[in-house]
């Protein structure tokens, strides 16, 4: 009788929300390559990794709203930092990748797919209603590179594609006009800006 119970309550909550299905059984996307390429990181792309964010350290730390990456991060902690992602995507708790130049195989940057945050301090926000929250950083080398202004295509593309995501959350601290600019010319629409992190928080949702 209590199976019967929690089952039906669990088929409730699922008929309610659809998208509420377990973290844990969603399954890591391989790698992609199309304009870009994005790839999971390994700890053997330790090296071109550090110098890829610390070519445009300053720019980043200004720009994303994370307080990352810092001039005093060393190679060692780099090091430790990609095992550490690494350990969470083989968990399956956070997904960590890098981006690269399909041409010439230059890491410029990385994606990053994480269940949704829980802002309690926006009252208004619903993070029930999207299956991940995706965040990117790209340096300098690849918001100048002539394909930069197609990188979010690219990303729409995977998550929908090889992830089958419908509705993905799209965090961009103010600041980050790289990614705002792209969000907005693709049409993705603006759900709340949080005053705490300064974020404007954008929705995708498949066609």
């Amino acid at each position: 009788m209590r199976l019967l119970l929690m089952t039906s309550v669990t088929l409730l909550i699922f008929w309610q929300n659809p998208l509420a299905a377990s973290w844990q059984d969603i399954q890591p996307a391989d790698s992609y390559h199309n304009v870009w390429s994005i790839e999971p990181l390994q700890e053997r792309h330790s090296y071109a990794y550090y110098s890829a964010y610390q070519s445009s350290q300053s720019m980043l730390e200004s720009t994303l709203g994370w307080g990352w990456p810092t001039a005093k991060i060393s190679r060692e902690m780099n090091q430790d930092t990609v095992q550490y992602h690494r350990e969470q995507h083989v968990n399956g708790a956070t997904y960590s990748y890098i981006i690269r130049d399909s041409e010439h195989e230059q890491i410029m940057g990385a994606v990053f797919v994480a269940p949704v945050q829980n802002r309690r301090g926006l009252p208004d926000f619903d993070g029930s209603s999207y299956q991940a929250e995706v965040t990117f950083w790209m340096n300098e080398a690849g918001q100048e590179h002539e394909q930069g202004p197609d990188f979010v295509a690219d990303l729409l593309l995977w998550l929908e594609e090889n992830w089958g995501f419908s509705r993905v959350l799209l965090p961009a601290y103010e600041d980050n006009d790289f990614a705002r600019q792209q969000f907005e010319a693709h049409n993705l629409g603006l759900v709340i800006r949080d005053p705490e992190s300064q974020e404007l928080l954008y929705r995708f949702r498949a066609r």
